[in-house]
């Protein structure tokens, strides 16, 4: 019995490229993106809300029973006053959300366990949102995923 391990034959898309690197094991992968950012800027644009979307499927193979899979969203958040926002991850349905307020300047991680076997697929969706109160003129808010981190524990 191997246990389960991540896939090679996933599929992915979202906004301005990503990167996945699956560990020689397969019990690991990150994936990295580029420039994927939600950003709404009073002195730049009109607009109130916006939001970027990046989609995956990563099949689990190999044998043996359900695993409990960890996954971490990394994410960078800037909100000015009047300015707010979040970011989503969502695996099988099961969904952690990360909210930032106004005056945000930081770095985050928001953890995801989901439960799953060999033979199914992981449907990941990670939503960043930002968004600005028209009655603050110079708010400003900028919500940027930098990576989703996974791992698979060692088979007993």
């Amino acid at each position: 019995m191997t246990g389960a391990t991540f896939g090679s034959g996933w599929t992915g898309s979202g906004d301005n490229g990503f990167e996945v690197s699956i560990s020689g094991d397969a019990l690991a992968f990150t994936i990295t993106f580029a420039e994927i950012e939600a950003n709404v800027d009073a002195g730049k644009s009109d607009d109130l809300f916006v939001a970027r979307v990046f989609s995956a499927v990563m099949p689990l193979e190999g044998d043996g029973d359900e695993v409990s899979i960890a996954f971490r969203a990394s994410v960078y958040a800037f909100t000015s006053e009047g300015g707010t926002g979040y970011a989503l991850l969502s695996v099988n349905g099961q969904t952690a959300v990360q909210q930032f307020a106004a005056e945000t300047n930081d770095d985050f991680v928001e953890p995801l366990t989901v439960t799953a076997g060999p033979g199914s697929l992981l449907h990941l969706v990670l939503v960043a949102v930002a968004q600005r109160d028209p009655a603050s003129p110079d708010a400003a808010a900028a919500i940027r995923p930098v990576s989703i981190d996974a791992e698979i524990p060692l088979p007993r």
